[in-house]
């Protein structure tokens, strides 16, 4: 009796000092500013929230492991009777109510954790962390249609990406890559300066077995189908890709003059001349050299990547994943801080 009665004034304490509001809405605030890219693909640290509350609670049991003697069952089982006990005290709490659904997590006790974390998302479809916990015990259950229901309806209603993010990778779970790249392409058009997306994106298409290089303009993919089906080739170790179809994807107007063999593009400001087979091209009259001759492939100009970055105001991003899958990511150089503040405003 003696130990039980210290055991839970040390269990209180440690509560206390653990998740006082304080420390709560510190640890809150790092979750929501913080990136980090993990196996190539970026999310808030939000989503790791529940892994960091693991974390804080393994601490906890070995402390009382080690100061008590305490057994490991009864640590976890102490920790949802006091939960439990400040919830009825604050039925409304929906901080609680995520805690204890982890703690049902934890504990394997899935069927409570879903009707806790259920609560949760319906009161705030923007509680990532009992998302996460909802369709995580669902998948425990092997559940896995329920969990995609539920994300996609998440996705929909919210347009929270980290739905979509989970939703992508709880379909790569299920091995339908296919609908996985098309949530990756939705993110990525959603949100064009998000690097690590298209990462995400080669991945997934060299899982699909689509090896072909494709390009995304500002989150936007190019579809060579509407021009001639001639796409991106590599010609003495330099990417090549078609002028027309690049071009007109990034607003730019192209016209050819077919007795010259010149292609001319008008661009904001800007007018490039590209001759066939010729290894320079002029930008606002000015002479700039080619790495390598613009050249003609089924009536299709091609011209190297590097020139779009270095004469069209630029960023270029190339992504080759060991299941190959290739893709170029061009963006406006103004997308990538444009891309933050989307992000921070949805936090």
């Amino acid at each position: 009796m003696k130990n039980h009665l210290r055991f839970t004034v040390i269990l209180t304490f440690i509560l206390i000092s653990c998740f006082s509001q304080g420390n709560a809405s510190n640890l809150q605030n790092n979750l929501n500013t913080v990136i980090v890219e993990e196996d190539g693909i970026v999310v808030t640290m939000e989503k790791y929230s529940f892994k960091f509350f693991l974390e804080e609670l393994q601490q906890l049991e070995n402390q009382l492991l080690s100061t008590e003697g305490i057994p490991e069952n009864q640590v976890l089982g102490q920790l949802i009777f006091s939960t439990q006990k400040r919830l009825e005290s604050s039925p409304e709490d929906t901080g609680l109510m995520t805690r204890l659904a982890m703690l049902y997590h934890k504990a394997s006790a899935y069927d409570k954790a879903i009707e806790l974390a259920e609560k949760v998302v319906n009161i705030s479809k923007d509680n990532f962390n009992a998302v996460y916990i909802l369709t995580d015990s669902h998948k425990k259950l092997n559940n896995h249609i329920d969990a995609v229901d539920l994300l996609e309806n998440l996705s929909d209603q919210s347009k929270n990406y980290k739905s979509a993010l989970l939703l992508s990778a709880t379909y790569e779970e299920m091995g339908e890559y296919r609908n996985a790249l098309f949530i990756m392409e939705q993110l990525a058009q959603n949100s064009p300066g998000m690097k690590a997306y298209y990462w995400k994106i080669a991945q997934l298409r060299g899982v699909c077995n689509e090896t072909a290089i494709r390009i995304y303009v500002n989150g936007k993919l190019v579809d060579f189908s509407q021009y001639d089906y001639v796409e991106p080739a590599i010609k003495d170790n330099r990417t090549l890709i078609p002028v027309r179809a690049t071009c007109e994807t990034l607003n730019a107007e192209v016209k050819w003059d077919p007795k010259n063999s010149v292609a001319a593009i008008t661009h904001d400001d800007m007018r490039i001349e590209l001759t066939k087979n010729n290894c320079s091209a002029r930008v606002n009259e000015k002479e700039v050299l080619l790495d390598v001759p613009a050249s003609i492939v089924n009536n299709r100009m091609m011209l190297p990547l590097r020139f779009i970055s270095e004469n069209m105001g630029k960023k270029i991003d190339w992504f080759s994943h060991s299941s190959g899958g290739k893709v170029i990511c061009i963006l406006d150089i103004n997308s990538e801080a444009a891309e933050h503040a989307v992000h921070s405003a949805e936090e």
